[in-house]
């Protein structure tokens, strides 16, 4: 009879382990990264504006630009115009400024075009979930740690695979992601942080960030060049 009660409780401490992942995940959400890159001649003042906040003005001063091909015009454009200038949203143009060649000019750019996908499209379309993670994780493997965190993030919170997602969140963290870094402190505080921890280590060391899920082909990818 012991034994079983010992079974049980270990059971128990396990399970709750694995739910503290979606618990603490649960209200943080997707992040773009904040840095943008001076530019260079025409854009510079546009560039200027955005970064000051002026987002009318930014766009006024980004928009030829953009339509005269200008790669990191059309990239803040694409931001502009999904959220950051809320009176002038327009998705469908947003989707049309970040063309292949866009979404690849940078990994903030790509990690970008994945939460640009889950706010346009919504997170219950199982397909646009994992095509969207598939972007996170190239972002991620190029060198984004924002990507690294919202892959983590969408995992546990829409695909219901807490570990695997805290996995993620781990690795964020252990590159200086300060949600990430908040996260993990909070699990450490918990009574099962213990275990949970220790149950999430052992999934990275057993399955390294490039053949855990999702696994990506040349077929998945978006840049190559990446």
């Amino acid at each position: 009879m012991t034994r079983i009660f010992v079974f049980m409780h270990a059971r128990m401490v396990y399970a709750a382990a694995v739910l503290l992942f979606p618990a603490l995940l649960w209200s943080a959400s997707v992040v773009s990264d904040p840095s943008i890159d001076g530019g260079p001649g025409a854009v510079a003042p546009g560039v200027a504006a955005y970064e000051a906040g002026d987002y009318a003005r930014a766009h006024d001063l980004l928009k030829p630009a953009a339509e005269a091909g200008d790669i990191q015009a059309r990239y803040l454009m694409a931001r502009l115009l999904s959220g950051d200038l809320a009176d002038r949203t327009d998705y469908q143009q947003a989707f049309a400024y970040l063309d292949a060649k866009t979404r690849c000019f940078s990994v903030d750019a790509l990690n970008f075009y994945a939460n640009a996908m889950l706010r346009y499209h919504g997170e219950e379309r199982y397909t646009i979930l994992v095509e969207a993670i598939e972007i996170y994780k190239e972002a991620a493997g190029a060198g984004s740690i924002k990507a690294l965190f919202n892959m983590g993030l969408t995992i546990t919170k829409n695909m219901r695979k807490p570990v695997l997602g805290a996995s993620y969140v781990y690795e964020a963290a252990e590159k200086g992601d300060p949600q990430g870094l908040q996260i993990i402190k909070r699990i450490k505080a918990d009574h099962s942080g213990d275990i949970a921890l220790a149950r999430i280590r052992k999934l990275v060391r057993e399955q390294p960030f490039e053949v855990r899920w999702p696994a990506l082909t040349s077929f998945s990818r978006q840049c190559p060049a990446f």
